[in-house]
């Protein structure tokens, strides 16, 4: 056996060896590790049940949540929520967005609450569902990441993603709008929504049916 095969083996054997310590075979012939898809953290420095938790950001306050389970990390950077029964967003602008969802994790550092799992979501006469959202206080506006259906009054519309933005009071909706007013039906590329003047614009629309 010449000195190279050698050495081959050697190296081969090291890698394996290596793969059975540091648990590198578990992840490529089993998959990740279920703890990956966690939300709460390993290690939290307290965790609490059926409460309520209030946020709040330079003196200001940006979120109050009601879960069935909440843990929390010793610096306070981060607060995992589970089984949200009612959270509200507060907004700059005196503004409420009332929620629940499947669970929650506030980023302190970043400035943001990220929300997941069956949202449902309203304010006034405005009312939405969607999976995955996002709210941003550095730029005072939601973004919802996955498909959401959105309602307002007479006005109900499905889209892509949509992104709320709270000072202008305006909703952007993106990607296969759908909306219907009044049994018309209107698909287009994009509507932008302004709540106070109760207005829209179509973003390259598609196509209309009108209702004889």
């Amino acid at each position: 056996m010449s000195k190279k095969t050698l050495i081959g083996i050697s190296v081969l054997a090291g890698f394996i060896a290596l793969g059975f310590i540091g648990g590198w075979w578990e992840v490529f012939f089993k998959g990740l590790p279920e703890t990956t898809n966690k939300i709460q953290p390993s290690n939290p420095s307290s965790v609490m049940y059926n409460s309520v938790l209030t946020g709040w950001d330079d003196q200001e306050l940006v979120w109050k949540i009601k879960a069935t389970k909440i843990w929390e990390t010793s610096d306070g950077n981060q607060v995992y929520f589970e089984e949200i029964n009612h959270g509200i967003i507060y907004t700059e602008n005196d503004g409420e967005i009332h929620f629940k969802a499947n669970w929650a994790r506030w980023e302190r550092a970043r400035e943001e609450l990220n929300i997941s799992g069956g949202l449902e979501a309203w304010r006034d006469d405005e009312f939405f569902t969607t999976d995955k959202a996002v709210m941003k206080y550095k730029t005072e506006e939601l973004h919802c990441l996955s498909p959401v259906r959105y309602t307002e009054k007479d006005l109900y519309a499905t889209a892509d993603k949509m992104t709320m933005k709270f000072e202008e009071e305006e909703v952007l909706l993106e990607g296969n709008v759908e909306l219907i007013q009044e049994g018309d039906i209107v698909r287009s590329e994009g509507l932008r929504y302004w709540r106070k003047e109760k207005r829209f614009r179509l973003i390259k629309p598609k196509e209309g049916i009108i209702k004889p």
